[in-house]
């Protein structure tokens, strides 16, 4: 466990050493926001991949991240 004053990625095995982070931090905002439906549609290469994958019939068009989230 880090204690006061060091970071949650101290390693507790090498004192000293820090743990990486890894390159996938789930957030559902940023998610909607950089992948969502109203962001491809505002692109011509945006509606170009909405057109795509609705000629090949994906039953997902769009990311979504649930019901009710409005941001």
């Amino acid at each position: 466990m880090p204690g006061k004053g060091q970071s949650s990625l101290y390693c507790h095995r090498y004192p000293g050493a820090f743990t990486v982070k890894r390159p996938y931090q789930p957030n559902r905002r940023h998610r909607k926001k950089t992948h969502g439906f109203r962001v491809r549609m505002q692109t011509a290469e945006g509606q170009n991949v909405i057109q795509r994958r609705r000629q090949k019939g994906r039953w997902k068009i769009s990311v979504s991240v649930g019901k009710g989230l409005k941001y």
